[in-house]
Parts: C-alpha cells; sequence; structure tokens
C-alpha cells in the first residue's frame, strides 16, 4: 500500500502540473490577443482554451514528465511545484495593478520555498518572476531594463541558497554548539535560539517597513518569513534521520550533520564556472573539521578533505574540457 500511495501521489502531482500548464497557456493567450482587456469575443475565447488544453495534454502525455508520473520519485512533485509558482506569477501578472493583488506574488515565493523540500527547480522560475515584476511595476521598458531584471532574479537564487538553504542550518549548527558544548543543554537545544534569531530579524524589519511605510520591504519581509516557514519542512529530515530508518543516507539526524547534507559534500566538488581540467593534479589538501555526537557533547569526528590546484591548471568550464 506504501509503494501504491506513494506512486499515485507522483500521478496526482503531475495531473495538477497538467492543469496549471493549460492555465498559464490561456491566460498567456488572452494576453497575446486582447491584452489586459476583458472585451474577448467568443472565437477568441474558443481559441485560448484550445491552446490550454493543447498545452495541458502536451504536459501530461510527453515522455519524461509521463516516466516522472508513473515513479515513486521527487521529479512529479517538482514539476508541480514549478508549475504552481509560475502560474501564480501569471495570475498576477494578469490582475490589475493594485497592492492587494501582490499577495499572489508572495504566494509564488511561498510555493517556491515549499518545493526546497522537494527539489530546487521551482527556484528557476525567479529570473522569470522578476521580468514579468520588471514590465508591470515600470512603464519604460528597455534591453538593459530586462537584463537586470533577469540578474536580480538570478541574485535571488544565490542570496536563497546562501542565506536561506545553507545559512539557516549552519546558524543552527553554531547555536547548537553553544549550547551543548558550553551551555550542557540536551542534543538539539541549539533550534531554540535559532527560531529566537530568525524570528527577532523579520519582526524588526517588518517594523521597519511599517515605521517607515515602504511598502516593498513590507512584502520582501512577509516573503522572506514564508520562506522561512517553508523551508522548516526540511525537519522532517532530521525526524526520520533520527528513527534510524533503514535507508539513512548521511545520516542527517542532527545540525552538525545536516549543513553537510545540504551541501552535497558527499558527491565531492564539482566546479561550475573555474577549476581544474580532467589532468590537473591536487598540490596540496585543505582539511574542515567535522563534528559529530558522541555521548551528550559534540566532538571532531572527522574532516572535509578538499583538493588544492595549480592556478595554471585550472580553466573556464571546466566541465566541458
Amino acid at each position: 500500500n506504501i509503494a501504491f500511495a506513494v506512486n499515485l501521489f507522483s500521478s496526482l502531482c503531475t495531473a495538477l502540473a497538467a492543469m496549471f500548464v493549460c492555465w498559464i497557456t490561456i491566460i498567456l493567450s488572452k494576453l497575446a490577443l486582447v491584452r489586459f482587456s476583458d472585451d474577448i469575443e467568443l472565437g477568441e475565447t474558443i481559441a485560448c482554451a484550445g491552446a490550454g488544453l493543447v498545452a495541458g495534454l502536451a504536459t501530461a502525455f510527453s515522455t519524461s514528465i509521463w516516466f516522472s508520473a508513473v515513479e515513486g520519485e521527487v521529479n512529479a512533485m517538482s514539476n508541480f511545484f514549478t508549475a504552481m509558482t509560475f502560474w501564480a506569477v501569471i495570475k498576477w501578472y494578469n490582475l490589475p495593478n493594485e497592492r492587494v493583488h501582490d499577495k499572489w506574488l508572495i504566494f509564488a515565493v511561498y510555493s517556491a520555498g515549499l518545493s526546497i523540500g522537494v527539489h530546487l527547480l521551482s527556484l528557476l522560475t525567479f529570473p522569470a518572476l522578476a521580468i514579468f515584476y520588471y514590465f508591470k511595476k515600470f512603464k519604460n521598458h528597455s534591453f538593459i531594463g530586462v537584463a537586470g531584471a533577469a540578474l536580480s532574479g538570478a541574485l535571488a537564487i544565490a542570496l536563497i541558497q546562501k542565506v536561506i538553504i545553507v545559512g539557516i542550518p549552519a546558524l543552527w549548527s553554531k547555536m547548537e554548539l553553544l549550547t551543548v558544548n558550553s551551555f550542557g543543554l540536551p542534543i538539539h537545544s541549539g533550534i531554540y535560539p535559532t527560531i529566537v534569531i530568525i524570528a527577532a530579524i523579520l519582526f524588526f524589519m517588518l517594523r521597519q517597513a511599517r515605521r517607515k511605510r515602504i511598502a516593498w520591504l513590507e512584502q520582501v519581509t512577509v516573503a522572506l518569513f514564508l520562506l522561512v516557514v517553508s523551508f522548516s519542512t526540511f525537519g522532517m529530515v532530521v525526524i526520520r534521520a533520527n528513527a534510524n530508518t533503514p535507508i539513512n543516507m548521511n545520516n542527517p539526524s542532527d545540525a552538525m550533520r545536516l549543513l553537510p547534507y545540504l551541501n552535497r559534500e558527499q558527491y565531492g566538488e564539482r566546479p561550475l564556472l573555474r577549476g581544474p581540467d580532467f589532468t590537473a593534479q591536487p598540490v596540496s589538501y585543505d582539511r574542515e573539521d567535522r563534528y559529530g555526537r558522541v555521548g551528550d557533547r559534540y566532538e571532531i569526528v572527522d574532516q572535509k578533505v578538499s583538493y588544492v590546484y595549480k592556478d595554471s591548471d585550472k580553466i573556464l568550464f571546466p566541465r566541458i574540457a
């Protein structure tokens, strides 16, 4: 029954993803025909509905989507969250330019945050989100403006990766060392000061936005709050690791083991922009201590070893060498 339920859930997520693709296509088709006007003729309505139907069915029956729909993997739910995130952006873009409708933009951020617990694919919609924001909020458009908007969306991905996905577990690990090793408190006590620190930062950001009447800062703060809440789904990883499941790769049962797990250290270093070519030999090694649970304390139990190469052996885009 468990295997059947997991596979069925993948099918349901794929069906919902196809539905969102259908809705996205209908909205974009309407914008292409009549822009933001509600004066749409019957023939144009049928054309928009037909385009949405074709797009939804093409999504559902394409090979890669279909295979994801019939297996117990992360791809089906990831497709669902990505489609829902982009649909929320398109829905927001189609609505009148009023502040009350910005809730859909914040919902898109929340949806992308929820997907972090499944897969990072939804974060790739942020450059598109930024471009739609640029076209709706700014009157004069230019190629430089579009490029700047796309770049800001890419920077948002990097910030979420560093501040939310890695930053919060890093803060938790520091608080864990402080509370357990220094204060003698029980394991996992570091989560409490971590929550207090994050809540205090968001509270003061929101209070400052309200005092100064800065609408964009208030929206950013609410979006960050929802990102933190949605990222908390990763707590399931720690909870299940402590349950000693039969498959427990890297055993991320506490803050010290969760951070290497999130950094994917088990896969080694694979530089994207600049790194060694495939014939390069390391000249030295960097070592970084890794803490683990020893009784009621954390002690150094392992080291992360990183290769150091000569600059002359490094090239741009080493993966294509």
